[in-house]
């Protein structure tokens, strides 16, 4: 017992000496007051010069979603990850020609659905990859694509029938916090009204000439059968009356059959002509409803190439690289700096409390 009771005593006589010289040892650092206080003030001051030089300076377009971010080039079809943007909405693939508002009786719709995306990652190639897979498998087309180490963009058409299974299979391909999508619509009911009003107008066009057409081929035929009726006439009459005629005939009968000739080459003239003025107009109306025939094709081209158009969606998606500092302020609750404060205010404390950070004095 005399030897636990010695080896106790000379433990805590060896620890009272250990904090002595502990003691002994700290360091402590004289600042001061006046500097500090002085640096304070020109780091505040340089601080906010530049915030305000960030918050003031031109920005660029594409740091907004504003432009392409493959080409640089403007483009409202690609949204931005950006602060400012994020959760906003914007209109994309609005129709490039104006069209008149339709009115409020005409309740159809035909929308034409627009999507674009934007997903962050770090690996470029595999999400381009990945989304080209999704349209393909969806039965689209894949109509363009540019991928690097930094940056990827894909331009699409899928069938609408198979929208809502593209889009489930693009949220599969990442994080829903990596991904922004923005779907829009709009309604062509104007663009529909105005293809009918052509179609309408052509048909119209087509009933007149038509009709212009058939008026005329019953005008021609009452002419015509009316000079052949006189030109049967006076052929008849001049048969009558050449077998009448004497071996000598007088002056007379000459003057008479010689009127006879006349008369028939006279309606024989008009009858031509009625034919040549009867073939020119039904030529000219032959190709005016030609013209109307093709018209018609065309617009009926243009019906299904609208419809097909609205029954397919456009899209794009842009992917771009990010760092791990960027993933941590984007899945971090609070924002990355705070917790690293934290963590060095923690750290500092357990330091300062063993002794291993020096005490600041001010003086």
């Amino acid at each position: 017992m005399l030897i636990i009771s010695n080896f106790s005593h000379g433990l805590i006589c060896l620890r009272q000496n250990f904090m002595e010289n502990m003691e002994k040892t700290k360091k402590v650092i004289r600042v001061s007051k006046k500097g500090t206080i002085v640096f304070v003030i020109i780091a505040i001051i340089v601080g906010a010069i530049l915030l305000g030089f960030n918050i003031f300076k031109p920005h660029n377009p594409c740091d907004f979603g504003d432009c392409d971010m493959i080409t640089g080039v403007n483009s409202v079809a690609t949204p931005s990850f950006s602060e400012n943007s994020k959760g906003a909405s914007s209109d994309y693939y609005r129709m490039p020609y104006p069209q008149n508002n339709p009115t409020v009786n005409d309740t159809r719709e035909f929308l034409k659905t627009n999507y674009s995306a934007e997903i962050q990652t770090r690996n470029v190639k595999r999400i381009v990859l990945d989304i080209k897979n999704a349209v393909r498998d969806v039965a689209g087309r894949v109509d363009s694509s540019n991928e690097n180490p930094q940056n990827g963009y894909v331009s699409f058409v899928v069938p609408k029938s198979n929208f809502e299974n593209f889009k489930d299979q693009i949220a599969s391909i990442t994080n829903e916090k990596l991904i922004i999508e923005n779907v829009s619509s709009d309604n062509l009911l104007s663009q529909k009204q105005s293809i009918e009003q052509e179609q309408n107008s052509a048909n119209s066009s087509m009933e007149q000439l038509l009709q212009q057409q058939n008026t005329l081929i019953s005008k021609h035929t009452q002419t015509k059968n009316k000079l052949q009726s006189e030109l049967a006439n006076l052929q008849n009459q001049l048969e009558q009356f050449s077998m009448t005629l004497p071996p000598y005939p007088n002056s007379t009968q000459i003057a008479q059959l010689q009127s006879l000739n006349t008369n028939i080459d006279i309606i024989k003239q008009q009858i031509a002509s009625e034919n040549s003025s009867f073939n020119t107009n039904n030529q000219n109306l032959k190709n005016q409803i030609e013209n109307i025939n093709s018209q018609l094709s065309y617009i009926a081209q243009q019906d299904s190439s609208f419809m097909d158009n609205i029954e397919t969606v456009s899209g794009s998606i842009s992917v771009r690289w990010v760092s791990l500092w960027e993933l941590a302020k984007i899945f971090s609750p609070v924002s990355p700096v705070i917790v690293i404060i934290v963590i060095v205010i923690i750290l500092w404390v357990i330091f300062r409390k063993s002794s291993y950070i020096p005490k600041v004095e001010f003086v």
